[in-house]
């Protein structure tokens, strides 16, 4: 079943990256992607989970995501 509240997973998300629960964060920006590509919130902070995580390349593919003409990147004062 698809969720009509793809807001409300970013928002989640977001509670989960601030108790640093970093696996649950990227499942909910996942699933916000899933249901609004182009909600651009959910690409960045997906890329910061993935950078928190230590991930560094895929926080870099992840910011580099295009959703139409839309592009988001993490500013680089933003990194560890």
């Amino acid at each position: 079943m698809r969720s009509v509240f793809p807001e409300l997973h970013h928002d989640i998300g977001i509670l989960y990256l601030k108790r640093s629960m970093i696996q649950e964060a990227i499942e909910q920006f996942e699933l916000t992607l899933r249901e609004q590509p182009d909600y651009a919130p959910a690409y960045l902070n997906l890329a910061v989970a993935y950078q928190m995580k230590g991930d560094r390349q895929t926080a870099r593919q992840r910011s580099r995501l295009t959703s139409g003409n839309m592009k988001v990147r993490i500013h680089p004062t933003l990194h560890k």
